[in-house]
């Protein structure tokens, strides 16, 4: 099998061609881990902190069938995820770069990437 690095896949249930990439990654040997951000609950678990170089994440996501290391990610495929929902949250989060909609999904108002070198 290949290096165990997977590619992460971000996309909605339904999604015939995100399908046809991860065959083509099954076909290469290429781990992969499908989610849908929407998942975040019982279905998806994720515990990361995103830093600054040398070491700009590190951290787990689990799915019901997988679990993928995020320091050792090779890419992210991001291709048409549903944002979770958390309705009961308020529409900003005090002393937070969070930010509700007003469909209650939560977006960042700060950049989670870093280039290091």
């Amino acid at each position: 099998m290949a290096e165990e690095r997977p590619v992460l896949v971000a996309t909605e249930a339904d999604d015939l061609t995100a399908d046809m990439v991860i065959n083509e990654l099954n076909r290469r040997n290429v781990p992969v881990v499908r989610f849908n951000p929407a998942d975040i609950g019982a279905d998806l678990t994720v515990s990361a902190r995103f830093g600054i170089c040398p070491a700009p994440v590190a951290g787990q996501m689990h799915t019901p069938s997988r679990t993928a290391d995020l320091s050792r990610v090779r890419a992210v495929y991001w291709r048409r995820p549903e944002w979770p929902r958390f309705p009961y949250l308020p529409p900003t989060i005090p002393g937070s770069p969070l930010l509700r909609s007003a469909t209650g999904s939560v977006a960042s108002s700060t950049p989670l990437t870093a280039r290091c070198g």
